[in-house]
């Protein structure tokens, strides 16, 4: 199972995205958004147009390399947008 749960919406306009970590994961406000860099920078590889994002996460990826987290977000977007 997979750390980050993706949701997709078609929408008009331009593609955004959110992304949800709780404070359950990790307390530290800075491997929070170590975790949000990592996703947001892989979405903007992958994100298609006119697409609304939702990005939650359920496990500590703060220690993932960028490449594990790139793999793991295009693999789920791939899966999301082609079934």
């Amino acid at each position: 199972m997979s750390p980050i749960t993706l949701r997709l919406k078609t929408i008009d306009g331009p593609s955004h995205f959110v992304i949800i970590i709780s404070t359950k994961i990790d307390k530290r406000a800075t491997k929070r958004n170590r975790m949000r860099r990592l996703i947001r920078e892989a979405l903007r590889h992958f994100i298609p147009t006119r697409f609304s994002v939702m990005c939650v996460v359920k496990k500590h990826i703060a220690d993932y390399s960028y490449k594990e987290v790139e793999t793991m977000v295009g693999g789920l977007l791939h899966e999301k947008i082609h079934s």
